[in-house]
């Protein structure tokens, strides 16, 4: 394994938590953050498969290799925060839950 991209992973892990210090407390949207980094290196390379620029494919490579650097950086975020996410489920679900509780709860 190639492990020359890492210290461009933790520069822009870097990068990222004191343009953001703050990161999700919740499970869902920590993990969300991941998810939208690693949409925009899915949209990157459907562009370098669909609508590459013949005549620059290395800006094509560079934009997908940025896009990967990305998306291990907030995978590291997630990972360094794991232990402190908490389950918070919606208001909605929450109502939801108790009010079918109410109704079949106390039937017994």
């Amino acid at each position: 394994m190639k492990v020359a991209f890492l210290p461009d992973v933790f520069t822009e892990l870097n990068n990222a938590k004191r343009k953001f210090p703050k990161w999700p407390k919740d499970c869902i949207h920590a993990a969300a953050v991941v998810a939208e980094e690693s949409g925009e290196l899915v949209r990157a390379a459907l562009q370098f498969t669909y609508e590459t620029d013949l005549q620059r494919p290395r800006q094509q490579h560079e934009k997908m290799k940025r896009e990967a650097i990305q998306v291990a950086a907030m995978a590291l975020r997630f990972l360094d925060y794991v232990n402190e996410v908490v389950a918070r489920p919606s208001m909605e679900l929450c109502h939801t839950q108790n009010s079918n509780q109410q109704t079949h709860g106390d039937a017994t």
